[in-house]
């Protein structure tokens, strides 16, 4: 008894030792050399090449901390493991916390969204004009995008409740970058609480034992912390509401499961991918009288939603934003195809046939996604996370890695392998900025080296791991059947 207390009091040592470390790192390698109160007023452009000079230090340094930072992650996560009850909880999220509050303070080195967002976020907020329709650049912009961008000719693209989300944002920073960029952060820790209070509300009702790891694999890690906090990217917004919905699946209220994916939706159109999954997997539950008046219920409610917050908005069909975004192809698997088509045929045949082939693609994964979970009654969560994964390697042009947090969202329901795969997926889009900044490459170049390392390496990891697994159930076998 003795010593199990004192290998539980060990392990809750060095889970907060892996903790305190990583604090260490964040604050070492990203608050220090790129604060956000002293580069702000600068208004240096968001480009760790440019901030650095591209030194080689800068470059080590990077790919160094999060070597070191996963490695903390990994390691916090063989420890949580072994541990239960309310004192692993507290560490979790106290480091989780502690982490944020740490990384709001540091500048974006490496992404111009959020000053994207200010400046479309005024458009509506300050100068009461439709930012769905209006570009950011018709007004004043350079306090607060001091920077050339391509993006500030182009309306915003992203969908109505994030627009009215964006211009209550942008009043509160009005004549203040820092203040600007500080409000915005804020929303993303905002989000990120969120998301954390829903996770342990979900692993309450399902894995009640597992609630301190299942945390922690969000929590904690690095691409959710530098993506959300220090880069301010809005898409722990729209993942607070999947889990939402997951959660209010967990508790039978169907109705206001399906109006959460519709409201992630108002915020970036991805989770409407997720409403005909959820329908087909509440039939067998429902029955086809009470699925129906379910469903009724929510349409009536989502489209009362979507009129208040689009209606005011609506920039017809050909004004939709997200429309020309889908045209635009850069660091994805389909960027990749097309490159490669490019050397066989015409740019415009080959940008068609890839472009035609990916959407094929990602059509027949999207089926097949549905109807296995259909056949094998799988969990919600399991089929989003297939659906969402399939959605980056197959159905989007453009390709961000901050987008991978959509994932990280859902790996505490999901099996062991589904869980390195997407951990693998996340180190490998933070560490390709080293790829697209430091190496020198081409644009042609980058595509073509760096999109098979971001998506080829998290599928040859959980191919590793599967293989390992089944060498050690083999061994086990042989030992069992030797005794």
């Amino acid at each position: 008894m003795i010593a199990m207390k004192r290998a539980k009091a060990i392990d809750h040592l060095l889970l907060s030792l892996c903790g305190l470390f990583s604090l260490a790192i964040y604050w070492g390698a990203f608050v220090g050399p790129y604060n956000l109160y002293s580069l702000s007023p600068q208004g240096i452009a968001p480009d760790l090449g440019m901030i650095t000079g591209y030194s080689r230090l800068a470059c080590w340094r990077y790919v160094g901390a999060l070597a070191a930072l996963f490695g903390l992650y990994g390691a916090g996560i063989h420890f949580v493991s072994r541990l239960q009850g309310r004192g692993p909880l507290w560490i979790v999220g106290v480091c989780g916390l502690a982490a944020a509050l740490l990384l709001i303070w540091v500048y974006p080195y490496a992404a111009s969204d959020v000053f994207l967002y200010i400046v479309r976020g005024r458009v509506l907020g300050i100068y009461g004009q439709n930012s769905l329709l209006v570009p950011p650049s018709a007004f004043p912009i350079e306090p607060y995008l001091p920077f050339p961008s391509e993006w500030a000719d182009i309306p915003s693209p992203y969908a109505p409740l994030w627009e009215w989300t964006a211009a209550g944002l942008a009043r509160l920073g009005d004549g203040s970058l820092l203040r600007s960029l500080l409000a915005f952060k804020g929303l993303g820790l905002v989000s990120y609480i969120g998301c954390m209070g829903v996770l342990a509300a979900l692993l309450r009702l399902r894995e009640p034992k597992q609630m301190a790891k299942g945390l922690l694999l969000f929590a904690w890690n690095p691409l959710v912390l530098l993506e959300t906090h220090a880069m301010a990217h809005n898409d722990l917004y729209m993942a607070f509401f999947v889990l939402l919905a997951l959660w209010l699946w967990e508790r039978k209220g169907y109705v206001w499961a399906l109006v959460s994916l519709v409201l992630g939706g108002l915020v970036k159109y991805v989770p409407f991918m997720l409403l005909p999954p959820a329908l087909a997997l509440l039939w067998p539950r429902l029955g086809w009288r009470a699925w129906l008046r379910t469903a009724s219920s929510a349409m009536l409610v989502s489209a009362i939603l979507i009129a208040l917050t689009l209606g005011p908005l609506w920039p017809g069909r050909a004004g939709l934003g997200v429309i020309g975004q889908m045209q635009r192809i850069h660091h994805s698997v389909a960027a990749w195809t097309i490159l490669l088509l490019g050397k066989l045929a015409s740019w415009n045949l080959a940008f068609d046939l890839g472009l035609w082939l990916m959407r094929a693609s990602f059509l027949a994964a999207y089926m097949l996604i549905l109807l296995h979970s259909l056949r094998r009654g799988d969990p919600p969560a399991h089929t989003y996370l297939r659906l969402l994964y399939a959605w980056l390697c197959l159905g989007a042009t453009g390709f961000g890695y901050w987008y991978i947090s959509w994932l990280i969202a859902l790996i505490p329901f999901v099996k062991p392998s589904s869980r390195i795969q997407v951990i693998a997926f996340s180190f490998c889009g933070l560490s390709s900025v080293a790829i697209y900044t430091f190496l020198g490459l081409s644009s042609q170049q980058i595509h073509l080296f760096a999109v098979p390392f971001v998506f080829g390496f998290p599928f040859l990891a959980t191919w590793l791991y599967n293989r390992g697994q089944r060498r050690q159930d083999l061994a086990q076998t042989r030992i069992h059947s030797h005794a």
